[in-house]
């Protein structure tokens, strides 16, 4: 079972340890973004990168109770109109640097992370082979010649309606990568699936995240997002530097990362972006992308003015 953690506007995420954390300073920056609803949404927050801080009352789900993010909820109703800033940390990591990450699991990721139940031998068979195809036996470039071989091999189709398994039983992902007569048709959850699982198959922690692709650009440092941009997408874990996004799905431009040169050694423990215990009220919160009318909602408030005496509290 998880666990709900409520979390007071300005205050860290995670004020303690989590494996999710970044701890390499020089991969990550700090950015500001601010949300404005423009219609209901549930109480969802979304969040680029890793949250730092949210200045809005918080929820945060907790898999299988350990400090892990499983999902942003509002503390408060979120009214059309209103809106909240978030501070992450929006990962600059490099090839070399994920590909020099090793993989030196925390107990917290290998145990939620890797599960494999209903993958089929030839999903397994077919991943190793693709992995032996990478230039380096690293988790980094087996997951990108996986991605790759998603997005680009001419037998996958994306489409927004797909077939599924006649027989209940049958693994989707197995059903998507080798039922050559339905055409191996799929939408953004078929690949950002097939991708996890596979990677999972190679002994990658991965997980599916669920957000928003790239929305329509309005002005210099301002989206918009529909309805229609709602998409899933997978998400791998490098020690380190956290989770890292592969995307697999036809319709959406792979991710880019720059080089980086020779193979940089795996990040040792210590201060990261957000250093354990360490966030304090004030922290610059980097580049802030602010909207010229922003009402925050019910007990938020705007980095760098003074935090409002909030009812919710941090404490589980």
């Amino acid at each position: 079972p998880g666990r709900e953690r409520r979390v007071a506007p300005g205050d860290p995420v995670f004020p303690a340890y989590t494996p999710e954390r970044p701890l390499s300073a020089t991969a990550f920056e700090l950015e500001t973004i601010t949300v404005l609803l423009q219609r209901e949404v549930g109480r969802n927050i979304f969040a680029p990168g890793y949250p730092v801080a949210v200045f809005s009352p918080l929820i945060v789900q907790e898999p299988g109770g350990l400090p892990l993010l499983g999902g942003l909820e509002s503390g408060v109703p979120l009214e059309v109109g209103t809106g909240w800033q978030i501070t992450a940390a929006i990962s600059r990591a490099t090839e070399a640097e994920l590909a020099g990450a090793g993989d030196a699991y925390p107990e917290a990721v290998l145990a939620t992370y890797l599960g494999t139940d209903g993958i089929t031998q030839r999903t397994r068979d077919l991943a190793q082979a693709l992995a032996a195809t990478a230039s380096a036996a690293d988790p980094y470039h087996q997951a990108k010649v996986i991605a790759a071989y998603l997005q680009r091999d001419p037998r996958f189709t994306y489409a927004t309606r797909a077939p599924l398994p006649e027989d209940p039983d049958q693994d989707l992902v197995d059903f998507f990568l080798f039922d050559t007569e339905n055409g191996q048709v799929g939408y953004c959850e078929y690949y950002a699936t097939t991708m996890a699982m596979m990677a999972r198959s190679l002994g990658i922690p991965a997980r599916v995240a669920v957000g928003y692709a790239p929305g329509d650009r309005v002005e210099q440092g301002v989206y918009e997002y529909r309805e229609r941009n709602a998409h899933l997408w997978a998400e791998l874990y490098f020690p380190g530097y956290g989770w890292q996004i592969f995307e697999a799905t036809k319709s959406i431009d792979p991710v880019v990362r720059l080089s980086g040169g020779s193979v940089v050694p795996p990040v040792g423990t210590g201060r990261g972006v957000d250093p354990f215990g360490e966030f304090e009220e004030g922290v610059d919160p980097g580049t802030i992308s602010n909207l010229r009318s922003f009402e925050p909602v019910e007990g938020g408030f705007q980095p760098g003015e003074e935090k409002p005496k909030a009812e919710v509290t941090s404490g589980n």
